[in-house]
């Protein structure tokens, strides 16, 4: 019953779709009644019919993300929605914030290499945000195995990012095996 009551609030947030993000006053009930779904699978399905657009604003993004870290505790859902976050709207400091507050709460390190990966080729991602997203990755990925996947990732540029060089150590630091 409670799965029914979830996948047709899903289906009415999809149907509302993400033009509704242009109107500030919307925003808020969206994603109240996202949070309200407790499958991960639809709550998903619908962050994504809203953040996966060039519709949603940055305050709009950040609330989103918000919601799907109060509300997401699958690591591959949590995956999947950061990956539906425009690179350009990471510079914002909220969002990038809610960004950060969802990959904190991946436990896996396949899921939480899997957001991050992608995200370092992004123009967008360069001083305080690849400060901040490799900070995460130091404090959340345990595996050496995917810290080197995920530093290996890591365009030329970033080397010479003196903003992000300090995190970028920090990062390094992690590593004890010598294979890596």
């Amino acid at each position: 019953q409670e799965e029914d009551a979830d996948a047709m609030l899903a289906e009415l947030l999809a149907c509302v779709g993400p033009d509704a993000l242009g109107d500030p006053e919307l925003v808020e009930p969206l994603f109240v009644a996202c949070e309200a779904i407790d499958s991960d699978a639809y709550q998903a399905e619908a962050l994504g019919c809203l953040l996966d657009s060039g519709y949603a604003e940055s305050p709009a993004v950040a609330r989103g993300l918000r919601a799907a870290a109060a509300g997401l505790e699958s690591d591959a859902y949590a995956a999947e929605v950061l990956g539906w976050v425009p690179g350009p709207r990471l510079r914002d400091p909220a969002v990038r914030e809610a960004f950060v507050a969802v990959l904190d709460g991946i436990e896996s390190d396949a899921y939480a290499a899997e957001a991050l990966g992608p995200r370092f080729d992004e123009r967008a991602v360069k001083g305080e945000l690849l400060s901040a997203l490799l900070a995460a990755a130091s404090r959340g990925v345990d595996s050496d195995a995917y810290m080197a996947e995920i530093l290996q990732s890591l365009p030329g540029r970033a080397l010479a990012d003196a903003t992000a060089r300090d995190a970028l150590r920090a990062a390094l630091q992690t590593i004890e095996s010598d294979a890596y």
